[in-house]
């Protein structure tokens, strides 16, 4: 599996030949990721506006349910009638939670219990630092990648990824892109991985 980070909360992922996007996005400031995707994901109403940056023959959740695309199964979680879904991802044994911009930093029980100790965490951790790392704490993903955080060019009002890694203490490592396979996840402590933004 790989996996890459185009600022914002926009995500690719491949794996044995499928593309999967998530969250295209429109922002004069930085550069929208352009790409062909097999599975489009928005976790919000305000993308759609966006999904025009995928091309390809592409199968486009946007809403709460349940889905299998490409051999994949796919369960989007309402954000408690906020517009937004979540979703979480088992793509041939891994699996991949991507909690959108989560308004608040709280998951219902229900929610919870579906992405608690998920092998990979997409998490926004922008909106507020201190309450990002809070749910990092009570999901316990093996593997967390941080996304929508300031950086260069990007005028939303957003926190640091230093005030996020110092609220969770852990050491993290930084690459282009994030390669993995399931015996590789690890199953000890929690490893963050800071992404560099594709451009």
């Amino acid at each position: 599996m790989h996996i890459y980070w185009y600022g914002q909360t926009s995500i690719k992922i491949q794996d044995n030949g499928v593309t999967i996007a998530i969250d295209p996005y429109k922002e004069a400031a930085i550069r929208s990721p352009r790409m062909a995707a097999d599975i489009l994901l928005l976790t919000s109403d305000k993308l759609k506006s966006a999904a025009s940056a995928i091309s390809g023959d592409k199968f486009t959740i946007d809403s709460p349910g349940e889905y299998e695309a490409k051999g994949i199964f796919i369960n989007g979680v309402s954000n408690n009638g906020s517009g937004q879904t979540f979703f979480f991802l088992d793509i041939n044994g891994l699996t991949v939670g991507h909690l959108g911009n989560i308004s608040k930093g709280e998951l219902s029980s229900k929610q919870l219990e579906m992405f608690e100790n998920v092998d990979i965490l997409l998490m926004p951790v922008g909106e507020d630092a201190k309450i990002s790392s809070k749910l990092v704490n009570q999901i316990e993903p093996k593997i967390l990648i941080p996304m929508l955080y300031k950086i260069p060019k990007v005028k939303d009002k957003l926190d640091t990824l230093d005030n996020f890694t110092k609220q969770v203490g852990v050491k993290a490592e930084s690459m282009d892109k994030l390669v993995i396979k399931k015996k590789d996840i690890p199953q000890e402590d929690m490893q963050m991985i800071i992404l560099t933004p594709q451009k």
